[in-house]
């Protein structure tokens, strides 16, 4: 079996977007993880100052991930898709349908263009912020490792990391009010997405009951307009983060220094009961799926020497 990095740290003792409005993003006392961000929600952040914290960092991540996912697919449903072409024996009808046909699919490419536009440079401004990304999943991984090994679970050390993050990276009113205005936006567009949905949850159950033609007639104008404004909520959504990643990435630099330190102070927790527990730390990398984040942490070890100097935060 190949030596864990951690064995060299036998020696030692040792939540983008801070909660700034409130605390949210916080582990439950009744959770037994430390620091763990919870599941993807389906919107961006609930308030609009709210993109430093350990959950909003980890969400940026884990919605790029999803965006090169389904952009890696390319297209699976209009590309493919044979359209089922009514006879008819005007030809004038018929070409006039074609042209309605050609038309209609341009504007949802043009559409789809566009959306796919705002989800690169969102991409690449996540690309740009993948360092203290990883640098906090390290973090969060070996506070996680030190309660699986019987530390004692407390979320002290991210309280003060997040407070680090806000002390250092100061926004003026104007990036501010900019963040305001998009966030905004989006819930505006949040708002209308939910009012449709309510509308065509209405059509399809006056619906009930009618034939499969009437059905389609009637919950037809409802369901398009549902979609259309789950589009532009999604738009919306995508151009407030990258806003605040905008403002996030112009912090890059402090924000390194408190992650690195972040960091550090968690790897050295685990230090001392690593290097008996060999066995039991990779059966729990294996069943909880930290391969990258167990990867990432001997990597972070490799790279800061440093941190192999005993007592190094005691």
């Amino acid at each position: 079996m190949q030596k864990p990095v951690i064995q060299d740290l036998r020696h030692e003792n040792s939540d983008l977007n801070a909660t700034v409005a409130r605390k949210t993003g916080r582990i439950s006392k009744k959770q037994q993880t430390v620091c763990s961000p919870p599941v993807q929600q389906s919107y961006a952040q609930e308030h609009p100052l709210d993109f430093l914290s350990l959950k909003s960092f980890q969400k940026y991540d884990e919605k790029k991930e999803k965006y090169l996912k389904c952009m890696g697919k390319g297209d699976t449903t209009e590309a493919k898709r044979v359209r089922q072409r009514t006879n008819v024996e005007d030809e004038g009808v018929r070409k006039e349908m074609d042209r309605n046909c050609d038309y209609s699919k341009k504007c949802a490419k043009k559409k789809k263009d566009a959306i796919n536009d705002v989800i690169l440079e969102f991409i690449e401004k996540v690309q740009e912020m993948e360092e203290v990304i990883s640098i906090e999943r390290v973090a969060i991984s070996s506070l996680e490792l030190y309660n699986f090994l019987g530390g004692r679970v407390d979320n002290s050390d991210c309280k003060a990391y997040e407070t680090k993050k806000l002390l250092s990276t100061g926004f003026g009113s104007q990036a501010e009010q900019k963040v305001q205005e998009t966030w905004k936006l989006f819930g505006q567009a949040k708002t209308k997405f939910q009012l449709k949905a309510q509308e065509y949850t209405a059509a399809s159950k006056n619906a009930e009951g009618l034939s499969k033609e009437e059905k389609k007639k009637t919950t037809a104008s409802p369901g398009s307009a549902r979609s259309r404004a789950k589009s532009e909520m999604e738009f919306a959504e995508i151009n407030y983060d990258i806003v605040c990643l905008g403002l996030i990435i112009s912090k890059k630099a402090q924000l390194l220094i408190v992650a690195h330190e972040f960091a550090r102070r968690s790897v050295n927790k685990i230090a001392p009961r690593a290097s008996s527990n060999t066995e039991e730390i990779m059966k729990w990398v294996d069943r909880n799926g930290k391969t990258k984040e167990w990867d990432e942490l001997k990597s972070f070890v490799e790279a800061n020497p440093e941190l192999r100097r005993s007592n190094l935060y005691n």
